[in-house]
This record gives structure tokens, sequence and C-alpha cells, in this order.
């Protein structure tokens, strides 16, 4: 017959050997749960830095990128995993063809990065205005704009952000480089402009366009 004094030992090493257990799974399912959340993390930066790297970098060749609810599911996947396509947008117009006068004109805004814009006369002008476009477009899509200003009496500069249009490169940065696009086009036209308005501050218009995509 066996002791009762003993019955109690036993007991106390299986519940000892219970809760060791159940620390050793939960420990290993927060190391497996921990290991799934820094994976997806990582996938997911991965898959953000490919998403910004392709709206900020224009191709030469290839369709741009149409909307998502036009994209098939496995287009969608493909978006997904390689970021949308957007070609380095073109002027399919110029002043001309809205009847104003131009002139085109070519600057550098640093080193490697030379822009192009038009400068539109007035006779009689009453001070000078910058023309800005806005993403994945080129200056040709404010030829309105221009020509109303042109018509209110303002010389009016149109210009073509870096990689966009005649200017050179074939990426934006969504508007920090291009502060210095900006500064650049100031100079110019104080420079070439005979009479600046040195009492009156540039009009510069910054036409801000929605991303679709």
């Amino acid at each position: 017959m066996s002791s009762p004094s003993h019955q109690p030992a036993r007991s106390e090493t299986g519940q000892s050997t219970c809760i060791v257990t159940f620390q050793f799974r939960i420990s290993h399912l927060l190391k497996y749960t921990l290991l799934a959340t820094a994976t997806w993390l990582i996938l997911f930066n991965i898959l953000a830095y490919r998403q910004a790297a392709a709206m900020m970098r224009f191709v030469d060749e290839g369709e741009r990128t149409v909307k998502p609810e036009e994209l098939t599911t496995a287009e969608k996947i493909g978006v997904l995993l390689t970021g949308i396509t957007v070609p380095k947008p073109q002027n399919s117009q110029t002043p001309a063809d809205v009847g104003l006068e131009f002139a085109t004109v070519r600057f550098a805004a640093e080193a490697g990065v030379e822009l192009e814009a038009w400068i539109i006369p007035h006779h009689a002008s009453d001070g000078m205005v910058l023309v800005f476009h806005g993403y994945a477009v080129a200056k040709d899509t404010l030829l309105e704009e221009a020509a109303a200003f042109n018509q209110l009496g303002y010389t009016v500069m149109m210009v073509d952000f870096r990689g966009s249009g005649g200017s050179n490169q074939n990426y934006t940065t969504v508007g920090f480089a291009e502060a210095r696009d900006v500064a650049a086009a100031v100079e110019t036209f104080l420079m070439n402009n005979s009479q600046p308005p040195m009492n009156n501050p540039i009009p510069i218009i910054h036409h801000l366009l929605p991303i679709t995509h």
C-alpha cells in the first residue's frame, strides 16, 4: 500500500510541469507573433517604398496606370507589388495655339537640372506672374490661366518643373526640390527683365492638381 504522504508531492510535481509547459507555449506564441508582426511591417514598408518611388519616377515609355476601379483583380495585385506607371509629362500645346506670342527660355535650377519656361509678354506689362503646374502634368495645362493673366496686363512666365515637359530629368519630389526650381525661375526673370517690378511682389501661381492614382 502506498503511503498517503507521497501523493501531494506527485500532485505538486505534475502541477509544476503543467505550468512550465504553459509558460513555454506562451513564450513561443509571443515569439511567433512578434516575428509575424515584424515581417508584416517590413513587407508593408517595402510596398510603401515601391509605391512612393513609382509615383516620383517618370518613365519614358509605357501607358499611365488607369484608375483603380478600371483595373482587374490581377492588375490591382500587380500594381500593389510594383507601383503605378507614370509616363513623363509632355507639352502637347504652346501659347501660340491659343493666340499668344511667347518666347522659350532654358535655365539651370541646379547642377544637372535644366528647366524650360515660356514667357508670354505684354506690351504694357503691370508686372510678372509666374505659373507652375501640378503633379504629373506639364505647363501647357495652364494655358487658359496664363491667357487670363496676360489679358489682365501681366507678362506671364510658365515653368516646367524638373522631370516634366521640356525640362530635363525624369523625377519629381512633389515639392521638396521643386522649391529650388521656383527660386531659379524668379532669379531668371529678374535677370532677363529690363524693367522688373521691384516695388511690387511677383505673384506665383501653383496649380495643385489632385492625384488620382
